[in-house]
């Protein structure tokens, strides 16, 4: 950044970090000169340059505006921007020219982020029938939905004048280095009169997305159209969390129709260094005592008959409680009001029946409306004094008559109350519907496994998503490992928050919870009690947790709330803090403490629970160890829960690996990647003695010392700081040895080894696991297997599959974990028998199963070793289940059970047909699910996965496109192929994509092995691709039934360059016909090479070929009488592939940076030098092994 300085000392680097925002990237390759001028205008300064290449691989962007609902008697939409490509960092929501004056979107959004799988909700509002288009835009890619806002049939507009409200005005944006001037437009209704805003205030919540430390103090200003807002506190320092200004009404812009523009503008002053700071929300209140608002009601009827003249008697409300928990006793009270004396026309009383009218609006009105209640009654002139009733009726009526008791079973509903008065004296009959009041059982939320952020008492973040998006290190976890004396080595461990929502581009985390509040919560806009008030517990705002009994009328007492725990901890531990929080939560006790001596609960006090993964196996466990206690729990979903384990978390403490994101096996390689990273630091030490710059010499030395040591030393801690300084180090000399970069690219792969691309170093998960009791309580416990036949197990160690206890065992492979503890096994096996036995009384009535399925899972990991003692290769077979639990052990209870097919386990929280079920059966609705507007989830029978006729994996054609050789992650170089499936349903908005399929039940996903994509069967396709630029491309074709692979096909070195169109026809309609293909070279449109078909055709067991083969080199010349040969030598390469295995297919070679050639016959090296020659080998199944490399001299 311009300006930025720095002092050295002699002999002194320090690190600069270069931030760069591709959002508007034209290209896949940037060349950045960086400068640096010492001591300027000075007589010794000098000036030094560096360059930078930046990779930006091709963007693929997929919004889609999807309509959520319209509320024509508020004139209202609201829409959901769901983004399914890449991350957008610039996105702004408009609508067309001709409704831009007459419609308001709220939240405003105008410079908005959203990554993979993200959505926002906005609100279209207008005071006037419109009909037209909203988009949104992110640069110059645009997607539109129509909007048509209005009054349903048989309404019209009518404007009515409403007091005392707050209207909010949102805008979501964020800014950064190279957006630090922000134009942020936002409008308010119209119908407000500047004289009565009552007040004004900003609230801006900031979030830093990466940590503390990144950042410089800078100054953030903020103006009103153009008007400064004092913001104190905002000056030279690193904003985090909620701030709060006011700022006079008179700076905002009103309108008496359509909409009123207004601009917030942001200025940031002295931000530096590229960092990022996100502005979740920017909201503008103001609080109005008198507004006009335009609402669509039905016409007014027939003019009535003309009434007597006044006087009359009249009813008003009375402010009280509106919302109640079950159990609960509302009083019904109103005003009856006696004008005779103000009219003298009969001063007296008015004599008549007054009849109270209770009505229960739910779904099925399972709790019984109480019979009308009619009583005769006098009501005197008020001679204006209120008359409450039946306060002031005492001497008349039993008070106690109009005392409302809430049964305790009721379900989350609504009541109406109608009073009617019929006057006798004057001939008169009067009635008015009194607000509506709500019913709500609190709903309790339990996450999962690492579904919530741990800090320790110094408030440093020990776990976040953002912790591990940023991790470059392994030892960046290590505040989160436990050891022998359990998980506080890091002082008292805090849950801070519940994590919502999944980052980028990161497999452990979806859209968690988010959705679920966004469809379950109140939102502004929405009539008073709709809606459930989620507290502020699950959140990182630091507000404390209070629960306060008496809610005052216009209060929105909260409805759900987050058990926020430490999931490192033993699950029945955990238990009893669950336990404890229920009684806070619906007691009236004050802290936390108070409630771990709290008797039990009264009767009436109940609670809802959902429970998400691993916090079922907390709750089961409350339960199972007080099962008096669910007699409190009115209803229960379990949302994926690994009643009986997941296959996963064995390869997790094994190995530190679970089933990758692509593919269906690792190969773990890693002692040559040890080997070669210790030869590429001896390579670079003996380089460092021969170098004559003494700083040079000295400063990479020192480096390269530091790297052996930390190599040694079996971690990495600061060994990727002293990685760069070897590659700058080794790069600023004027000649350096050929390889030596690449064979440091070694150590940086092993150290920073994530073989299963889940974001997570191999080596730190495993460390984590092991000492974790929640951790073994994951795995798959013995009723697990017994669920299957006799021989079934999970795990296989080359031909020999293991049982649970008879050696060889799971039981033994478990409890000889290195450096594992046995106890926490046995205490895990003894917490899955109290869990896993036949009697369930423990359990609710009202119990609800819901697990996601037709996602493939892991059932069975296979160990294999081969010839070379150095390679390992872990292989996962998959099963049905949700893509973590398998459906066997999600599968386990006798109680109501849904399935939510191709749902993913982390999204089924906010999966929209379990978010309705979760509302219906609240409210009253669980035996008529099936008639609910909405698509379904659908509802099984019986307690076996294999009888239901359900689920199942689909049988289907799974497709992997690779160029040869791979693509490394930072060969952002590479152009990945487009493909598109002819014959799937038109998806819109996918213009861009690099994958199109539309089809229910496709996937697909991008990796370093490629693009691997899935098609379920059932129809006859066409699947389309183009070339890229390394001119061949390999194709295999594995055809599966219920997740296996019956038959595979192989296209080797398909000749297509960039130019070039390919397609294959797919019959998935019958599984025995080979795929057939067609090339189009040039792109002209006309193939020139058609019916081509597999180089290679597998079926039965022989696609069960998961080795590479084995290539040696062979030496051949004669002795220069040193350590090298005289020209003539030649290299003979032979390759073999295991027995059994599916056979050699090609062998390669590379001599020190140039191309790759297919091998055929000795190399012979005529002239003198050092040559480094690579060498791989790949088999007729692609698999394909790591490449060697020897030394020529």
């Amino acid at each position: 950044s311009p300006g930025r300085e720095a002092t050295l000392e002699p002999g002194e680097i320090r690190e600069v970090e270069l931030f760069v925002h591709a959002q508007d990237a034209e290209k896949t390759l940037y060349e950045f000169y960086l400068k640096v001028v010492s001591d300027e205008g000075k007589s010794y300064s000098f000036v030094d340059y560096s360059r930078a290449l930046i990779y930006v691989r091709p963007f693929v962007a997929n919004l889609d505006i999807q309509p959520v609902e319209t509320l024509p008697g508020m004139m209202t939409s609201r829409f959901r921007l769901f983004n399914y490509g890449d991350t957008l960092a610039d996105i702004a929501v408009t609508v067309d020219e001709d409704s831009y004056s007459t419609v308001r979107i709220n939240p405003a959004i105008n410079h908005y982020r959203l990554a993979n799988g993200e959505f926002v909700e906005f609100e279209l509002s207008a005071s006037k029938y419109v009909s037209g288009t909203v988009y949104a835009s992110a640069g110059d890619y645009q997607v539109s939905q129509t909007l048509e806002i209005g009054c349903a049939p048989d309404t019209e507009l009518q404007t009515y004048t409403v007091e005392d409200v707050t209207v909010i005005a949102e805008i979501k944006d964020w800014y950064c280095t190279n957006k630090q001037h922000l134009e942020l437009p936002f409008s308010v209704p119209s119908g407000i009169r500047p004289e009565h805003i009552s007040a004004s205030w900003i609230e801006v919540n900031f979030a830093l997305p990466m940590t503390y430390e990144k950042y410089d103090p800078h100054t953030v200003k903020m103006y009103m159209n153009g008007h400064e807002i004092a913001a104190p506190g905002l000056e030279e320092t690193i904003p985090d969390g909620q701030y709060v200004f006011r700022f006079p009404s008179s700076w905002i812009h009103l309108a008496r129709e359509g909409r009123a523009q207004n601009i917030l503008t942001i200025e940031v002053e002295g931000m530096n260094s590229g960092q990022y700071i996100v502005a979740t929300d920017f909201k503008i209140y103001l609080n109005v005592d008198e507004m006009d608002v335009d609402l669509c009601v039905s016409p007014p009827p027939p003019l009535p008959k003309p009434t007597p003249p006044e006087p009359r008697t009249s009813i008003h409300s009375k402010s009280c409680k509106r919302k109640f928990r079950p159990g609960a006793t509302t009083p019904i009270k109103f005003v009856l009001s006696n004008d005779d004396s103000a009219n003298n026309a009969y001063q007296g009383v008015h004599e008549g029946a007054l009849t109270v009218t209770i009505t229960n609006n739910s779904y099925q009105g399972e709790v019984a409306s109480p019979p009308p209640i009619v009583k005769n009654i006098s009501v005197p002139p008020d001679n204006g004094h209120i008359l409450v009733f039946p306060d002031d009726f005492a001497d008349q009526v039993d008070i106690d008559d109009y005392n409302l008791q809430i049964p305790a079973d009721a379900d989350d509903i609504e009541y109406t109350i109608d009073v009617r008065f019929e006057n006798n004296t004057m001939g008169q009959t009067v009635q008015k519907q009194l607000p509506i009041f709500w019913v709500r059982t609190p709903l309790i939320i339990v996450h999962g496994m690492m579904g919530s952020v741990l800090v320790n008492d110094n408030n440093k973040t020990l776990w976040s998503p953002w912790k591990l998006f940023l991790n470059e290190c392994d030892d960046a976890l290590d505040g989160l490992v436990c050891d022998q004396n359990g998980c506080g080595s890091n002082g008292n461990v805090i849950a801070r928050e519940v994590i919502k929502k999944k980052l980028p581009g990161i497999p452990f985390f979806g859209d968690i919870f988010q959705g679920l509040e966004n469809y379950l919560g109140y939102q502004p806009g929405k009539s008073f009690g709709q809606g459930y008030v989620f507290h502020e517990n699950g959140t990182s705002k630091k507000h404390p947790f209070e629960m306060d009994p008496a809610i005052n009328s216009g209060d929105l007492p909260e409805d759900a709330f987050y058990f926020v725990y430490d999931w490192r901890l033993d699950n029945a531990e955990n238990a009893i803090k669950l336990k404890n929080f229920i009684t806070y939560v619906t007691g009236e006790i004050k802290s936390i403490e108070e409630a771990a001596q709290a008797p039990y609960l009264l009767p009436e006090q109940k609670v809802n629970l959902l429970v998400h993964s691993m916090g079922g196996l907390v709750t089961k466990s409350m339960l199972q160890k007080d099962s008096a206690f669910n007699d409190h729990i009115r209803n229960i979903f379990f949302l994926g829960t690994p009643h009986l384990g997941a296959v996963d978390t064995f390869s997790l403490l094994h190995d530190g690996l679970e089933n990758p994101l692509i593919n269906d096996k690792i190969d773990m390689d890693l002692t040559k990647k040890v080997d070669g990273a210790i030869n590429g630091l001896s390579r670079a030490k003996s380089y460092a003695i021969s170098i004559t710059e003494a700083v040079l010499k000295d400063a990479l030395s020192a480096f390269v010392d530091q790297a052996e040591l930390e190599l040694s030393e079996d971690g990495c801690f600061d060994y990727v700081k002293h990685l760069k300084h070897i590659y700058s180090l080794v790069q600023l000399a004027t000649h350096y040895p050929a390889g030596l970069v690449d064979v440091l690219d070694d150590l940086n792969e092993y150290l920073s080894e994530d073989m299963d691309l889940n974001f997570i170093n191999d080596t730190q998960l495993k460390k984590l696991v092991k000492y974790m009791p929640s951790g073994y309580e994951l795995l798959p416990s013995v009723k697990y297997l017994d669920k299957f036949p006799d021989d079934y197990y999970y795990y296989k160690h080359n031909n020999t599959p293991m049982n649970f206890s008879s050696d060889p065992s799971i039981d033994s492979e478990i409890e000889s974990v290195p450096d594992g503890d046995p106890a926490l096994w046995e205490n895990a096996k003894t917490f899955h028998n109290d869990l896993d036995g036949i009697n369930e009384d423990y359990l609710p009535e009202k119990t609800y199963m819901i697990l996601g399925c037709k996602v493939p899972t892991t059932h069975v990991i296979e160990h294999q070793t081969s010839s070379d003692p150095h390679t390992d290769i872990l292989i996962f077979h998959e099963g049905d289940g949700d893509g973590t639990v398998p459906i066997e052990s999600a599968w386990h209870l006798n109680v109501r059970t849904f399935t939510a097919e191709y749902v993913k386990h982390s999204n089924l929280p906010s999966y929209r047909g379990i978010e309705l079920l979760v509302r219906s059966v609240l409210k009253g609705y669980e035996n008529d699910y099936t008639e609910s507007p909405f698509s379904p989830i659908d509802e099984v029978t019986g307690n076996d996965p294999d009888t239901c006729n359900c689920c199942g994996l689909d049988a289907g054609v799974r497709i992997i496109i690779t160029p040869p050789g791979g693509v490394s992650f930072g060969d952002f170089d590479f152009k990945w192929p487009k493909v598109n499936l002819v014959g799937g349903e038109t998806w819109s908005g996918n213009t861009g994509n690099a994958v199109h399929l539309g089809i229910i039940g496709s996937d697909y996903h991008f990796s370093n092995r490629g693009i691997e994509i899935f098609i379920p069967d059932g129809a006859v396709y066409t699947l389309e691709f183009d070339g890229i630029d390394r001119e061949y491309l390999n194709i295999k074709y594995e055809f599966m039934r219920d997740g296996g692979v019956i038959r595979t096909s192989v296209f080797y070195d398909v000749p297509i360059d960039l130019v070039g169109v390919g397609n294959v026809d797919l019959d998935l309609t019958n599984f025995d016909n080979d795929p057939v293909m067609r090339l189009d070279n040039d792109g002209d449109g006309t193939f020139d090479v058609v019916d081509i078909a597999p180089t290679q055709t597998f079926s039965g067991p022989a696609t069960a070929d998961y080795q590479p083969p084995v290539t040696t080199a062979q030496i051949n010349g004669t002795s220069n009488g040193g350590d090298g040969y005289l020209p003539g030598a030649s290299v003979t390469l032979s390759a073999a592939d295991e027995v059994g295995g599916s056979g050699v297919l090609a062998t390669n070679y590379q001599i020190d940076s140039g191309d790759a050639s297919a091998y055929s016959g000795p190399i012979q090296f005529n002239e003198s030098g050092i040559y480094h020659f690579t060498f791989w080998s790949l088999d007729q199944n692609l698999n394909q092994e790591t490449a060697q490399t020897i030394q020529l001299v």
